[in-house]
């Protein structure tokens, strides 16, 4: 049964009739291999929000995007056709994509789906969550990688570190991975280089004197046959959202405070942390994504 969270995006989405909505559930992790045929299955709101009209496009590609907002259209996106115009309100929510002709190589699946009937249309994206090789015989098979997304990626942890998990596909027995990202301020950071190629990879990054906000994450294969693979993360990862610094609320340093005004104080402390937590709520509400839930 499809989540209600999707329908509840959908919903918000507009006032009246919400925009039609479908999640690629396949590929989900790296290693599958299609040589002549590949089933990709989606999850979608059928008529609980799609209108008859609603339709879905799916594609593939050698690349995912950065982490985007529902409802536009990320930068940079690529894509070869699967298939157009299918019902949102076909029950099945499979299709069998022959791949045959398709180039040796991995790829990410994206769908895109449209409802004219929708109070204010727009092309909701997503991609799947994982990536699928396709390999004919005598073909190299390509590696993969991509970022595993914590168990909530919309809780935020206080802390100076952050747990990076990846899993990866090195057919070769050769290649390393790499982490990279990019801060608030578009700033290029490189997290960690010459990482094993492992199907359940972690490393802890430190990021105790990075600035609060959203980084965007991409892990990096290569192998010793000079083939690579990245990958975007599929959320932007919020770090260091409660930072020890002195609130700018007009008031003097605890150092020089009056005993006289405790009372004060706390007042003013409650009323800081309230703020934060409502411009957290705010957030939550625009994180981007490439994951429709």
């Amino acid at each position: 049964m499809i989540a209600a969270s999707i329908v509840l995006l959908a919903l918000a989405q507009n006032p009246g009739r919400g925009n039609a909505i479908a999640r690629v559930l396949t590929p989900s992790g790296v290693g599958e291999i299609a040589d002549d045929h590949y089933l990709v299955k989606w999850e979608d709101d059928d008529e609980l929000v799609a209108s008859p009209s609603a339709t879905l496009d799916l594609f593939y590609s050698p690349t995912n995007t950065a982490p985007f907002r529902p409802g536009r259209v990320p930068d940079g996106i690529q894509g070869m056709e699967i298939a157009r115009t299918l019902a949102v309100r076909d029950h099945a929510n499979e299709l069998e994509w022959r791949t045959s002709s398709v180039a040796p190589g991995a790829y990410f699946l994206w769908a895109r789906t449209y409802d004219p009937e929708a109070g204010r249309p727009l092309p909701m994206i997503s991609f799947s969550p994982g990536v699928v090789v396709v390999a004919h015989a005598g073909d190299p098979v390509a590696p993969a990688v991509i970022l595993l997304p914590p168990a909530n990626p919309f809780t935020w942890p206080q802390a100076s570190s952050l747990e990076i998990r990846y899993a990866a596909f090195d057919p070769d027995h050769s290649g390393t991975v790499r982490i990279d990202g990019t801060s608030p301020t578009s700033e290029a950071l490189m997290i960690a280089d010459g990482l094993p190629a492992e199907s359940d990879g972690l490393i802890v990054w430190d990021t105790s004197s990075l600035a609060e906000g959203e980084y965007i994450l991409k892990a990096t294969i290569t192998d010793a046959r000079g083939m690579s693979f990245a990958a975007f993360d599929r959320y932007a990862r919020y770090v260091n959202p409660f930072d020890e610094t002195e609130p700018d609320c007009g008031c003097t340093s605890t150092a020089k405070r009056s005993r006289s005004a405790p009372i004060a104080a706390l007042v003013l402390l409650a009323g800081w942390f309230q703020l934060r937590r409502k411009a957290a709520g705010r957030r939550a509400i625009e994180r981007r994504s490439i994951d429709l839930r």
